[in-house]
Parts: structure tokens; C-alpha cells; sequence
């Protein structure tokens, strides 16, 4: 009889794993290994997680080959390991072979001789990275980044080493280093270590004693984090278990050393679902599938540990479509799904008898939401629905498989609920029992998606209601309420307003509230946002905005954990949208200065923290000197440890919230000074309202359904609505415009002239919508009292001062050009308005306090030519310019203009004139100097620099201005961290600029600051509109500039 797929992937893992256990070297490298390989892969060839799970085996044999051998070979079998460990979901498996032949032959490298149809190594790996990238809309996310510096740091061959390092750069990383020797957590058959003491003697008892007590302290410190949810008890489990380990394997135990490595895994897990932190999720993957691949096939904890490890990867891709929705990829749940099919495989062919009777059915409940998992990924990203509904049908009989196994009744009847306890003892049946019906539930939900059935949503609905009615536990009654949630949104799309959308709403609420076990604000985010969006749509602004308020006040208490800095961009990043809508509830419900102080506090939070600490300290530097010195002491150095390479150690955390206590122990200190009862803390109305006579601010919100201005004038706020600016439009809006701009820019390269200009009507036409959605709306009502003259009528005309506008825009408004908002031959805001912007309310107050400076002394860094970059002639123009303008000019160009001298000569000029290069990053924006490969110079670098005296610093460099796309309301682009610094104005740009225009732009604007004003937003207005009047049907070329400051 002929062997099914499953059987040979299950043989050639068991001959894999036989050939490791022997001890026997000939094993390794038996080539009947290579031939059953290819042949189980050629058969597998269509199952995506029986491919990885060939790979897999097949990678781990390669290291182990790698460690047998010496000299080229060895490096080659390394590397392929690496290929196929890190490309084991490879579109083409069998492709993923003749790269891996390739890179053995050597015939990768630049003087081999190549074959026909040779394929470069990681060429699968590298598109499937940019596919994943492009599916998540530009976003990269700190999976990928982590998996390729992995990848980076591994590669013992210097050409493919370039070719991950190229990778990284285009990301804005900085490539790591070579091989370098890794920690060892655990190795792969335990041989005694340098510590281990005979069996028997009173050194080993004395270790199993140790080992003991570890234990013991372990399990008092995670019982306390589970009825606290406090991080340090769990802190303290973690390094108690990791104790308990290596006691164990110093006494010779090396199963029970195996079985507390496991358990430091899952508690690594546990602080990962708590906080978030992705390290973690990457400590407790490796620690687990490195005991899993320790343990011999027939031992009776290796199913069960496969199991533990799919639970993590669960979690992991749970984490990943909660930070970039359906279009995540698939990576984790794949693995997930390989390793409970391998489980499942060795529990039915009988390898070895399992610890736990319940296990198969187990097994059966997880893989059975894995495939739930995948199917909802699926439906979202893919035309042809077939996969995810062959998959869906297989999540379906997995769970009703494991119904049978568990002997569970029914999902509205049977024994009660029983929540799922964490801790190291393995579920109940009546707890596994409880979640398979949640994930029951879930699959017959997603079916009647899928049909459109309304009346299937409705007998669910009867049935969870029954379940919720017959629960006590808060946790599992949260459970069912955020599943009955769902039920009741599904229920109510075909049916209309309805009594099923109200109790949808009602029973979200209570999800939100609910208690999650140990999970972190995951549960929340998820729940609130669905609630959000129900309350919303039936115009229940009360109970959104309660929902929204709760999760972006859970995001930010996360801060006091001691998480680092890229895990709360993560969680800020999860939270994207909320403020929002936030806003838009609280302008609906008529609480304007509420919506302008939560616009304003849930904005450009790691911006606000720097400028808060520096702000409030120059005055308190006239009161209480030493206060003021101490507090900047302590910023000093949480600031120093984040750069520092203690900041990557295992208890960075704790450190870190160390620094932040005493940071905040100075604050309290600070605060029972007269006149400082606020500092550090979030800003009231009061603090934020614009003075008579100061100009007016215009904060502008986008949320799901609408957007509004928040204008501040004369100490009160007045609403604007902008029905036609919803986030949506507005994200479309900046991704036309820039597929315009780069369509304009290739036709002009490829001097196609008809493809240009009709790119710059494309932008044309995003300006007139600006102005149609958000310029004209509240042009009108922001100056209405200013005489101001009638659309199209140029003020300046008419022999008036323009007037003046400062835009704090939100979301995508930030890539969008609201000074150049206007129609071809109508009405326009540069002809209206002189218009300035900031990322926040404060950071413009900060700027109006300060006494105006002249431009004098300036620091001009030029970079005409930069390794790896393309030439920018201009730039050594733009220095002669500044050199013959303005006396006591310092150039850094060419070798001299690298990161170390920027950052040295920034606090001794008050002037900055940057020529150049500059790139946006998923991080924020980069400016590219002559040690940029090495050293890039980033917008968080110039962020914590010091420049009390500064007043301006222009950036003539493409999307200098332009923030992140991941955090746009963050504000990380160069034009913010430079205000934050100390300069009052900043010049630059929100996209690539022409090299001339630059130069012309430049030529201007000092020929304006140095003979007729000394202010810089009406020396840029005026050039922006000279750059218009000679180029009026291409606004590509002049919209990019905009001023940052007072």
C-alpha cells in the first residue's frame, strides 16, 4: 500500500532524530537520509506545515553535520541550515532545494561558473519577507526585523551575509556584526557540564536540594503573579525555574533539567502575553524547541512539549494580527500547526504512550483554533476563499474530533464552565473542555460568516447566552461575553438597528471588563475596538467612548512595567485609530475640551515625555536649581541605559523601571513646588488654550466615520466638522498622492513627458480635496472674524499681512501638504495663509515662550556624495550659497560630515543646514551622512541632543518631514526631534525633492531671512509661492516644504 504524505514526513523526522540520538558521526551523513528528504518533501510538497516540518528536521541535521565537519564544508552545511530553518514555508519546496544546492557548490559566489536556472540563495526568503511587507501596507514589523538580524548574525558566507545586510538597510536597520558565538541555553543532548557533580555525592544533593527549594519559590512567586497580574512576581518565577535548571543539570538531572527548561519557556510566554515584549516570544520559542529537539522521540513529555510550544506560536501570531489586522502572514501559526500535526502523528502511530490521557483531544482543540487562525487570515488576504475553506472544514472536525475524545456533550450543555488557570500543571479535562467549546463556538460563528446564515448567528447566540448565564468565573464569563459580542455584530449586519446590536454592545462592554487571566491589554484592545465600532454606528457615543478610554489608558500604563522603546511603538502601534474615534465621541457628546486634552495627551507620546522634561525644567531652573539638576541627572540616564548594551540583557526590564522611579521619585519631589504642582503630568485645558492675539491652532482629528477641527483661539475651542475627512479617505488620499509623486518622478527619469505631467495632475487633484475636506471648512471658520477676503482673492493683494494658521494634524494628514490645499485656478491657502504646523499643542506654546534669535553662525553639513547612495550635486551648491551669504559658516562635507561630528557641533551653532540624503523609515526618518552604512544618523539621536540657543534648522532632504508610517501621530521625523532639541523653526520637506528646486528653494529663502524679515515662516511662505508662480501646473515640485515652529 502506497504511504500517504503524512507517513513520510513522520518516518524521515523519526530517521532524523534516530541519527542525532545515536552518538554515531557515519549516522549524520548517511546520504539514504538526503534521498528520504527529497522524497518526503516531494510528496509533501503541497502541505505548507509538512514542507516546514521536513525542513525543519532537515536543518537540524545540517547543524549537526556542520559541527562534524571542518573547514568550507562546515561553514556551507551551517548556512544551509539557516536556509532551510529560515525559509521553511517556502512557496516552491522543491526551488528551496536547488538554493540550498547552489549555496553548496559554492556557485553563489561572483567567480563560479553558474548553471542554467541557478537560483541565488534566500531568493525565496528575501520576496517572502517584501511580500509580507507590501500585504501589511508598508509596514515591517518587529518580527521581520528580528528574524532577518538573526539571519544576518548567523551567516558565516560574506555574499549572503551582503544580501540580508542590503535587506535591512532598505528597512533603515543598522546590519549586525558577523557570527558571533551564541549563549547556549541548553544543548541538544545534555552532556555534564563543567559543574556537574557525581551521582551521589554530597555536592548533587546538596544541587537537588537547591533545585528544590527553586522550585518552591518559583511556584509562591507565579502564584502571586497570577492573582496580582504584577510583573516582577513573575520576574521572579522566571529566574527561581532558570535556577532550578541549572541546578538540575549540575547534579546530572538532566530530565529534570529539560522539563524547568520547559517551564522557563512558558513562563517567558506568560511575560510575553503580558507585556508584549517580542524578545520574550523569541526566548520562549527557542528555549522550548531546543528541549523539544533534546528529547528522544519516544520519551513521553515530547508530545506534550510540542504542545506547550504551539500554544506559545499561537500566541505569537494572536500578537501579530492584533498589531496589523488580518494581513499579518501566517509564520507562526504554520509552525504551530506543523508541530501539533507531528504530536498527533506520533500519538496515533503509538511512538510513545503520552503522560496524559487527554492529550490527543487536547492536541485536536489547539490545532483546531490554529486552523481557525489561519482561516481568518486567509479569507482576508486571499481572492480564491477554497484554501481557507478546505481549512475551515478541517478546524471544524479537529474540534469535533476532540469533542468526542474530551466527551463533551454539547456547547450549550454539559458539566459548568472551568477557567484556564496558568501555572505549570497541565489543564483539566473540564478546563480543556471549556475552551474547546469557546473555539467551537468561534468556528460555527466564522461558517455563518462565511454563508451569511443570520439564523446560525442567532442559535448562537441562544447558546452562549445559556453558557454565560451558567458561569460564575469572571474570566471565562469575559470569554463568552467578547464571543457573544461577535455573534450579536453578525447577527445584527444583515437584520439592521436592531434590539441584537444593542446587546452586542452591552455584552462587549462587559468582555472589556472582564478579567483575561494573563493576558495583557491584548483582550482589551480587541474588545474595545470591536465595542467601539458597534456603539459608534448606533451612535451610542457614551459607551465608545468609555471602551476607547479604557484601552489607550491600559496601552500607556504599560510604561511603568519598564518595557523597552520599540515594545511601546508596538503597543502605541496596536492602539492606532482609537484616538480617533475617541475624539470624534467626545466632540459628539459636546465635551470639546475634553476631546482637545485627549487629542493632545494620546499624540506624540514619546515626543511629549523629552519636550515635557525639558520644557518644565527651564523654569524650574530659576527656582529650585538643584531639583531641576537632579531631574535631568536621572532623564540622563535612562536615556544613556536605553543606548546602552545593558538595555539588551535578560533583566533590562527591571532596570529600566528602576531609573523610571527614580526619575519619578525627583518628579513628586518637583511637584510640592509652588507653581509646579503639574509637572510631568497630563496637560488640562487650560495648558493648552491659545492666548488673544497668539494666532489661531488648528488640531485636526481623523476617526472611522468623520473627522473635526479642534480650533484654539482667544482662550476657548470651537468645533469644525469634516464629514468628508475619515481616516479612510484620508489614508487613500496620501497614497495617491504619493503613487503620483513616484509616478512623476520615473517618467521624468525615463523623460517620458505625457506620464509626468499627468502625475502632476494626480497631485493636483489631492490638493483640491484637501481643500474640499478640510482647508476651505475651516479657513471659513477660524479667520471668519479677520476680514478675511473671499475664496480665491489673495489677501496679499489686496496690500494686507497674510494670515497666520498653525495645523496639528493626526494620521495620515501628516503626509499631506494642508499649506498647499487648494483648486487649479480657484481658491488656495498659500494665497490666504501663511501656514505653519506642530506635532503638538505644547511643543508650539514651548516655541511662542521663547524670544526670537537671528540666523547667524550656521552649522551647514553637505552631502553631495554618500557610499551606497546616489549623487546630490546640489548640495555642494547649497553650502557656496551659505558660505558666501552668511559669515562664520562651518561646512562638514564630504569624509568630515559623519554622525559623531553632526551630534559634537550641534549645541555650538545656533543655525543647522542640512544638503543631502534622507530616507524614511519604518522607525522615523534617516539622514544619510558619510558613515551611514555604520553609524546612521536617526531622528531619536538628535530627539535627546541639547540646543537651548537654537533657531533654525533647514533640511533640504527628501521626506525629512515626513513621519513614520507606523506611528504617524508620533511625530518621529527629523523636523520634530530637531524642535524638541531647541530650535524654534524648521524647514523641510514631506517628500523627494528635485535637486534644483532644492537649491533654488534654498537660494530664496536666505535671500528673503537675510534682506527683508527676519521670520522664517513668511521667508518660506513667500518662497514657496515664487516656486509656485514658476511652476503652477506642477505641485510636486513645490508643496513639499513645510515650516515646523511659532
Amino acid at each position: 500500500m502506497r504511504r500517504t504524505e503524512h507517513e513520510m514526513v513522520a518516518e524521515f523526522v523519526e530517521r532524523v532524530r534516530a541519527a542525532l540520538s545515536s552518538g554515531n558521526p557515519d549516522d549524520l551523513f548517511d546520504r539514504k537520509l538526503d534521498k528520504a528528504f527529497l522524497r518526503a518533501l516531494r510528496r509533501a510538497r503541497r502541505s505548507r506545515s509538512l514542507c516546514a516540518m521536513t525542513f525543519e528536521s532537515m536543518a537540524v541535521l545540517d547543524r549537526e553535520r556542520a559541527q562534524e565537519s571542518a573547514g568550507p564544508p562546515a561553514d556551507a552545511l551551517h548556512d544551509v541550515a539557516l536556509l532551510f530553518s529560515h525559509t521553511r514555508y517556502a512557496p516552491d519546496p522543491l526551488g528551496l532545494v536547488a538554493e540550498a544546492d547552489v549555496l553548496l557548490g559554492g556557485r553563489h559566489r561572483p567567480s563560479a561558473r553558474r548553471r542554467p536556472f541557478d537560483r541565488r540563495p534566500f531568493t525565496q526568503y528575501l520576496f517572502a519577507k517584501r511580500d509580507l511587507i507590501r500585504l501589511r501596507g508598508g509596514e515591517v514589523g518587529e518580527d521581520v526585523l528580528q528574524d532577518a538580524r538573526s539571519l544576518a548574525a548567523g551567516l558565516r558566507d560574506p555574499y549572503l551575509k551582503a544580501d540580508i545586510d542590503d535587506f535591512l538597510r532598505s528597512l533603515g536597520e543598522k546590519p549586525p556584526p558577523g557570527p558571533q558565538p551564541r549563549e547556549e541555553t541548553l544543548p541538544m543532548v545534555p552532556p555534564p557540564t563543567a559543574f556537574a557533580q557525581p551521582p551521589g555525592s554530597a555536592g548533587a544533593r546538596e544541587l537537588r536540594r537547591r533545585a528544590e527549594r527553586a522550585l518552591r519559590d518559583a511556584a509562591r512567586h507565579e502564584g502571586v503573579f497570577h492573582r496580582t497580574k504584577d510583573p516582577d512576581a513573575l520576574d521572579e518565577a522566571l529566574k527561581a525555574t532558570a535556577q532550578a535548571a541549572w541546578c538540575w543539570e549540575a547534579a546530572g538531572e538532566y530530565e529534570f533539567a529539560l522539563r524547568d527548561q520547559m517551564d522557563v519557556g512558558r513562563l517567558y510566554s506568560t511575560r510575553f502575553a503580558l507585556l508584549g515584549i517580542w524578545s520574550d516570544y523569541e526566548q520562549a520559542v527557542a528555549r522550548m524547541r531546543r528541549v523539544v529537539d533534546a528529547l528522544l522521540p519516544d520519551h513521553p513529555a515530547v508530545f506534550g512539549n510540542l504542545l506547550q510550544l504551539a500554544v506559545t506560536l499561537e500566541g505569537g501570531q494572536q500578537y501579530l494580527i492584533d498589531k496589523f489586522g488580518p494581513r499579518c502572514g501566517t509564520e507562526q501559526v504554520d509552525a504551530a500547526i506543523a508541530d501539533l500535526r507531528l504530536a498527533l502523528l506520533g500519538v496515533e502511530a503509538g511512538v510513545a504512550p503520552p503522560d496524559d490521557e487527554d492529550l490527543p483531544g487536547t492536541l485536536l482543540t489547539v490545532l483546531g483554533h490554529c486552523l481557525l487562525m489561519r482561516c481568518l487570515v486567509r479569507f482576508a488576504t486571499e481572492a480564491d476563499s477554497g484554501t481557507a475553506g478546505s481549512e475551515l472544514a478541517e478546524a471544524e472536525e479537529a474540534l469535533d474530533r476532540a469533542a468526542a475524545l474530551l466527551g463533551d456533550c454539547g456547547d450549550g450543555g454539559g458539566a459548568p464552565d472551568v477557567p484556564l488557570r496558568g501555572g505549570r500543571d497541565q489543564p483539566t479535562r473540564a478546563q480543556v473542555v471549556t475552551i474547546l467549546r469557546v473555539y467551537r463556538v468561534q468556528a460555527r460563528l466564522l461558517r455563518a460568516l462565511v454563508e451569511s446564515d443570520v439564523a446560525a448567528a442567532r442559535e448562537l447566540i441562544a447558546v452562549v447566552r445559556e453558557r454565560i448565564a451558567a458561569g460564575k468565573d469572571p474570566q471565562t464569563r469575559a470569554q463568552w461575553q467578547a464571543v457573544l459580542g461577535g455573534a450579536y455584530a453578525l447577527a445584527g449586519r444583515t437584520t439592521g438597528k436592531d434590539a441584537t446590536v444593542y446587546a452586542g454592545i452591552e455584552a462587549l462592554e462587559e468582555a472589556t471588563r472582564g478579567g483575561t487571566g494573563s493576558e495583557g491589554p491584548q483582550h482589551t484592545l480587541r474588545t474595545a475596538r470591536l465595542a467601539a465600532t458597534l456603539a459608534m454606528g448606533e451612535r451610542q457615543w457614551a459607551a465608545a467612548e468609555q471602551a476607547l478610554g479604557e484601552a489607550l489608558r491600559q496601552i500607556h500604563a504599560l510604561r511603568a512595567h519598564g518595557i523597552p522603546e520599540a515594545t511601546r511603538r508596538a503597543w502605541l502601534q496596536q492602539g492606532r485609530g482609537l484616538l480617533g474615534d475617541l475624539v470624534t465621541c467626545l466632540v459628539a457628546l459636546d465635551r470639546a475640551e475634553e476631546a482637545t486634552v485627549a487629542f493632545e495627551e494620546h499624540r506624540a507620546v514619546l515626543l511629549s515625555e523629552v519636550l515635557g522634561d525639558r520644557a518644565d525644567i527651564i523654569g524650574l531652573e530659576q527656582v529650585a536649581p538643584a531639583l531641576a539638576r537632579d531631574y535631568r541627572t536621572a532623564s540622563r540616564e535612562l536615556h544613556r541605559f536605553d543606548g546602552s548594551a545593558e538595555a539588551r540583557r535578560g533583566d533590562h526590564r527591571s532596570a529600566r523601571r528602576g531609573l523610571l522611579d527614580d526619575r519619578e521619585r525627583v518628579a513628586r519631589r518637583i511637584r510640592k513646588v509652588p507653581g509646579f504642582e503639574r509637572f510631568g503630568l497630563p496637560p488640562h485645558f487650560a495648558e493648552l488654550a491659545v492666548g488673544a492675539g497668539e494666532g489661531p491652532v488648528v488640531l485636526l482629528n481623523t476617526g472611522s466615520l468623520r473627522g473635526d477641527a479642534l480650533v484654539l483661539r482667544d482662550g476657548e475651542v470651537t468645533v469644525v466638522p469634516l464629514p468628508e475627512a475619515r481616516a479612510d479617505r484620508l489614508d487613500s488620499a496620501a497614497a495617491d498622492l504619493h503613487r503620483a509623486l513616484d509616478a512623476a518622478d520615473g517618467a521624468r527619469v525615463e523623460g517620458d513627458h505625457g506620464a509626468y505631467v499627468r502625475g502632476q495632475r494626480a497631485v493636483a487633484a489631492v490638493l483640491e480635496q484637501l481643500w474640499d475636506w478640510v482647508a476651505a471648512p475651516v479657513w471659513d471658520r477660524a479667520m471668519a472674524d479677520q476680514s478675511a477676503p473671499a475664496h480665491g482673492q489673495p489677501r496679499e493683494g489686496r496690500g494686507a499681512a497674510p494670515g497666520r494658521l498653525w495645523w496639528v494634524p493626526s494620521g495620515s494628514l501628516w503626509f499631506l501638504p494642508l499649506h498647499a490645499a487648494g483648486a487649479p485656478g480657484g481658491p488656495s491657502l498659500t494665497d490666504l495663509a501663511v501656514s505653519s504646523y506642530a506635532p503638538t499643542v505644547r511643543m508650539l506654546r514651548a516655541g511662542r515662550q521663547r524670544p526670537p534669535g537671528r540666523v547667524r553662525d550656521p552649522l551647514v553639513v553637505s552631502v553631495p556624495h554618500a557610499p551606497r547612495a546616489a549623487s546630490v550635486p546640489g548640495a555642494a551648491a547649497e553650502a557656496r550659497l551659505l558660505t558666501d551669504l552668511l559669515p562664520g559658516t562651518r561646512v562638514l562635507a564630504g569624509r568630515e560630515a559623519t554622525r559623531s561630528a553632526v551630534l559634537g557641533a550641534l549645541g555650538r551653532h545656533p543655525c543647522l543646514h542640512f544638503a543631502g540624503h534622507g530616507r524614511n523609515t519604518p522607525d522615523g526618518t534617516v539622514l544619510v551622512l558619510h558613515d551611514h552604512e555604520a553609524n546612521p544618523l536617526l531622528a531619536q539621536d538628535v530627539l535627546h541632543e541639547d540646543v537651548p540657543g537654537g533657531e533654525l534648522a533647514y533640511l533640504s532632504a527628501c521626506e525629512a518631514a515626513q513621519t513614520s508610517l507606523l506611528l504617524p501621530d508620533e511625530a518621529t521625523h527629523f523636523g520634530a526631534a530637531l524642535s524638541v532639541a531647541g530650535y524654534r523653526h524648521v524647514v523641510g520637506t514631506l517628500w523627494r525633492v528635485d535637486d534644483g528646486v532644492a537649491v533654488e528653494a534654498a537660494r530664496r529663502f536666505y535671500g528673503r531671512l537675510t534682506a527683508t524679515t527676519t521670520d522664517p515662516a513668511l521667508a518660506l511662505h513667500h518662497t514657496v509661492r515664487e516656486l509656485r508662480n514658476a511652476y503652477p501646473s506642477m505641485p510636486g515640485l513645490w508643496a513639499a516644504h513645510i515650516h515646523i515652529g511659532p
